[in-house]
């Protein structure tokens, strides 16, 4: 999976190299793991309701 990571970023950074200590926060973020749909789902729908502007009736959603 390293080498994986260091194979991406060369071709998106032109065939330049990482600094290996971003490519040790990338690989750590990478191995946690991910959101499953429904976790996901809660926090779009907490962003959304966090980002509702309401005015008198009106309401006005800066995301979706």
């Amino acid at each position: 999976m390293f080498a994986l990571i260091s194979a991406i970023s060369a071709r998106l950074t032109g065939g330049r190299a990482l600094p290996p200590e971003l490519l040790d926060i990338i690989w750590r973020y990478a191995s946690e793991g991910t959101l499953t749909r429904e976790e996901a789902e809660m926090h779009r729908l907490r962003l959304m309701n966090d980002r509702k502007v309401s005015h008198r009736t009106e309401y006005y959603f800066l995301c979706e």
